[in-house]
């Protein structure tokens, strides 16, 4: 079957708290028909359910961070290496930027995590 625990998960990521919590008890019961070996018999069943969990996933995208007009001011130092870290965030767990005072690190980088994805569903630390 092409559904497994692995996909599940990281469609599962991409929710909001609240689709999680309206979705969590139709993911226990496909995790454990998963690895109880009854997928293939409800393959129906879970096509659906994920189709749900990709639609709601969808929804969390469309929030207000998808919303957001981003611009980088050309006079901060950090807007020419903003594609570099947009790369290396699309590649990397973890990125370390380093840069001068003033340079914009902390007021850019957020909209570069969100420009990439990342921080829908969770907290950007700068």
């Amino acid at each position: 079957m092409d559904v497994v625990p692995e996909k599940l998960e990281s469609v599962w990521t991409a929710l909001r708290r609240s689709d999680k919590a309206r979705l969590a008890q139709g993911k226990r019961k496909l995790i454990d028909c998963i690895r109880a070996g009854r997928a293939e018999s409800e393959a129906d069943a879970v096509r659906a359910f994920l189709r749900r969990l990709e639609e709601a996933a969808a929804r969390s995208l469309a929030g207000p961070a998808a919303k957001l007009v981003i611009e980088y001011p050309e006079e901060l130092p950090i807007t020419s290496f903003i594609p570099a870290i947009k790369r290396s965030l699309a590649e990397h767990d973890v990125i370390i930027v380093c840069g001068a005072t003033g340079s914009g690190k902390t007021t850019q980088l957020p909209k570069a995590v969100l420009e990439t994805g990342l921080g829908r569903t969770g907290m950007i630390g700068c």
